[in-house]
This record gives C-alpha cells, structure tokens and sequence, in this order.
C-alpha cells in the first residue's frame, strides 16, 4: 500500500489561519488535509456530520475521495478551486459532500463564492445538468447562471425525472424564460418601420409597399420564432427588403426599424 500524502494546499505549514492547524483528516485514497478544528465547527451545522462532536481524535478518516474533501475544503477556507482543477463530476458530487457535513449550501455556494465560480464554468457544457443541480438544492443564482444557455433546450425532452429533481418552481421558471422571450421577439416583428413624411416621390401610397413587404419578409419569421431567434436572422430582414425599395428615406427607417428590434432583442433577459 502506497504511504500517504499530504495535500499540495492544506499542509502543516499552510497559512490557512492565523493559528497552525489542530485537526487531520484523511480521504479514502491515503490523503492528508492539515485543517483547523474551529474553523470546520464554525462552518458546519452538524459538527461535521458528528464528527467534532467531543471528545474529537486528533485524526479524522472519512471515507470520500481526495477530491471532493479538498473541493469542500477550498469551499469552507474560502479559497479558489484551481489546479488540479476538479473534474465536472466531482463538482457536482460535491454539494452531497457539503450537505453530508452540514455545510450550508445557500452560504457556501452563493454568488461570487469558490464553488459558485467553478461550478458555473460548467454551464455552457453541462447547462440543464447544472441547472437541475442548483434547483434541487434552490441555488437560484447557479440556477439563473446555468439558465442562459438553455434558451435554445427543447424542453419537450425533459424526462420526468429530471422535473421531479427539479421541482415546480423551477421548472416553471425555464418555461416562463422560454414563454417571455418567444413573446418579445414575435412582438418586435409584428412592429414595422414607422412612416416617414411624404416626399415628392414616395407619398403614403408608396410607403405601404414597405409596409407589405415587411409582413412578407417576418411571416416566416414569426412562425419560427424562438427563445433563442438569433440576432442575424433578425438583421436579414434589411437585405430581403431593401433591394425592393427605391425611396431613400423607406430604406433608412427600414434600417433603423432593425437596428431598434436588434438593440430591444439584445436586451431581453436570457436567464430565469
């Protein structure tokens, strides 16, 4: 059996606390965590799964890998989780972790926290994944950083399961998002450009022809409009319709018509 090592951040020397760590703890896999008895005690709200409880042995085995106890402790000390840098497994192990010692996941999980941070990095890969995680647990701020990129989920393919993990609240929450942002996009192409004051050459007669080729041009559009209708299906209203103008002045409000739909669009919320 290989001897044990010492964890690369929490060792005897480490400058965790003011005072030299008091405790040890070990992992399943013969790693050792030089850590302070008070500051596990006030982090937790089961004396770490009774395990402080006195009197308190010197040396603490617990039986998760070295991961996800150097994960939870990086939580508890405040600290960033970099490298090694966990696997996207083990992060999401590890709010078990954290709930098993009675670590609060609305303090220790929160906005701007280490494991926040890291386990928004997963987001963009694992989103309904991590979104589910946070919504179990009513994470909203993981929930709502997770939620940003799901504006493009079928939800139609989320199995029972994951709904129950879910919960109502949430799952509501992503069906508003998708509901909202469907609505405003179809309601930014059911608004044409305004009229402009009639010229010499292009009186109100002839600005209804933009009118109709507006309609035309956002039909199709319209019955494909989506949560996620990107920004350039939007834009390429100018080119189908401009060719067909000969008025200056239709072509500029038809392009500021666009430039307006582009900006509200920009600024509709992506998250729940």
């Amino acid at each position: 059996m290989a001897p044990p090592t010492t964890h690369p951040v929490f060792h005897p020397t480490a400058q965790l606390d003011a005072a030299p760590p008091d405790l040890v703890l070990t992992s399943a896999n013969r790693v050792v965590f030089h850590v302070h008895h008070c500051c596990l005690l006030a982090a937790s709200t089961n004396h770490f799964a009774f395990l402080l409880d006195p009197p308190v042995e010197a040396i603490v085995a617990l039986p998760e890998s070295s991961q996800l106890i150097s994960v939870m402790l990086h939580a508890i000390y405040n600290r960033p989780i970099g490298s090694p840098r966990p696997t996207s497994a083990v992060l999401i192990a590890s709010l078990d972790t954290l709930k098993k010692y009675g670590i609060p996941l609305d303090r220790y999980v929160c906005a701007n926290t280490p494991l926040f941070t890291a386990l928004a990095t997963l987001a963009q890969s694992r989103a309904i994944e991590l979104y589910t995680l946070a919504a179990e647990n009513d994470l909203y701020d993981l929930a709502a950083a997770a939620s940003s990129y799901l504006i493009s989920y079928n939800l139609s393919s989320i199995t029972d399961e994951i709904a129950v993990r879910m919960g109502s609240l949430y799952l509501k929450k992503l069906f508003v998002l998708h509901s909202r942002r469907t609505k405003v996009v179809r309601g930014l192409l059911l608004t044409p450009p305004a009229t402009h004051a009639p010229t010499r050459t292009c009186g109100a007669d002839n600005q209804l022809r933009l009118l109709r080729h507006w309609d035309l041009a956002t039909a199709s559009l319209q019955t494909r409009a989506c949560p996620s209708t990107s920004v350039g299906s939007l834009r390429s209203i100018i080119s189908i319709i401009e060719p067909l103008l000969t008025c200056r002045d239709c072509k500029a409000t038809l392009n500021a018509r666009v430039r307006q739909m582009v900006v509200e669009w920009e600024e509709t919320p992506r998250t729940i």
